[in-house]
């Protein structure tokens, strides 16, 4: 998966196999994680077969540059973060195009962005000689997986977009863990640029929502305490479960945060859910919450002193509980999360 013979040869005819771990979204790199979590190698048998033959794989020779840039030391000072090159992406001179369909919307996106994308993501600083250094860069990809999915799928007045392509940017960071902790530090330096990149390119896809981190914060303080409606215990097979919208439990809002769990709705909801992106996307929320739910405001600030992202010193550990508020809100009832209409993708100005 990660070796110079099956990913990239000197006539450009590689198999890109790392490429299609990744492409479209991540199903591949899940599998494999899943696999490694739970001890279950047909998993892993699954997702490297899917990669294999998956042909919605575009541009796949997009990170061969990896095999022969990659050191395993690549210190930047100032240090730059995941959140100077989102920066960077924001920033960026692209023109948008419209698209029949998400499919074509994918090819076109991915051909005309990955390059770049990773020119972005070398930029990143890493150097995995220092210690702990690899979990601070699976730190920052989970934090910024979340923003990307939850702060840019935000829109003012109407609540959250739940994306269907962006939310597997959350359940997918949940296996950067699993994916990493057994490769080579050379292969855990291309595995995360290789992340970034494609992450970076997903966001391109729907014509890099805005990053309104002040007004998100405003407007969803009080998304900590959504949660699905109350629990059908009367009834039985698949009508059993949470019925109706997600909405502000009263009980909830009325208890203090040091005594009400919301997390607990969530859990128990997420388990009958009839879409199983839910329950994988609540369960990834859950598993950033329990890690880095008590961060204070400024966290982020402190990982990324010198990032001109405007109201990143707002964020602190409440975003995966107000995003996971956010989804029920928007997708519990129906169980159908969204795909972005009109088709919306950038390309290179």
């Amino acid at each position: 998966m990660y070796s110079d013979e099956f990913n990239v040869n000197a006539d450009g005819t590689g198999l890109a196999m790392l490429a299609r771990n990744f492409e479209p979204l991540y199903h591949a790199m899940i599998h494999i994680g899943y696999s490694i979590e739970f001890g279950i190698p047909g998993l892993a048998a699954e997702g490297m077969a899917m990669a294999a033959v998956d042909p919605n794989v575009f541009n796949h020779q997009f990170l061969a540059p990896l095999w022969s840039t990659v050191s395993t030391k690549s210190s930047k000072t100032p240090e730059v973060t995941v959140f100077d090159v989102l920066n960077l992406v924001y920033e960026g001179d692209f023109v948008t195009r419209q698209f029949d369909t998400p499919q074509e919307n994918i090819k076109v996106t991915f051909e005309a962005n990955t390059d770049r994308m990773l020119k972005y993501a070398l930029e990143w600083s890493i150097d995995l000689s220092k210690p702990g250094e690899l979990d601070r860069k699976i730190k920052e990809l989970q934090w910024l997986m979340v923003i990307l999915y939850g702060v840019a799928g935000y829109h003012e007045g109407k609540g959250l977009q739940a994306d269907f392509y962006n939310m597997h940017l959350v359940t997918s960071c949940l296996f950067l863990g699993p994916n990493l902790y057994q490769l080579s530090k050379r292969s855990q330096e291309i595995f995360l640029r290789a992340y970034l990149a494609n992450s970076l390119t997903i966001y391109l896809m729907f014509g890099r929502p805005p990053l309104d981190i002040a007004t998100f914060w405003k407007e969803t303080a009080a998304a900590e305490f959504i949660v699905p409606a109350g629990f059908n215990s009367s009834s039985t097979g698949t009508d059993a479960g949470y019925t109706g919208p997600a909405q502000l439990d009263a009980k909830v809002l009325a208890s203090t945060k040091g005594n009400a769990n919301p997390w607990a709705t969530h859990v128990q909801s997420a388990i009958v859910a009839k879409d199983d992106h839910y329950a994988k996307l609540i369960r990834a929320l859950l598993h950033l919450a329990e890690r880095f739910g008590d961060r204070p405001a400024g966290h982020l600030v402190t990982m990324a002193p010198n990032c001109g992202l405007e109201g990143l010193e707002q964020i602190d550990g409440s975003l995966f509980l107000r995003v996971a508020g956010l989804t029920a809100e928007a997708v519990y009832d129906a169980q159908i999360f969204s795909i972005n209409k009109p088709y919306t993708g950038l390309e290179l100005a």
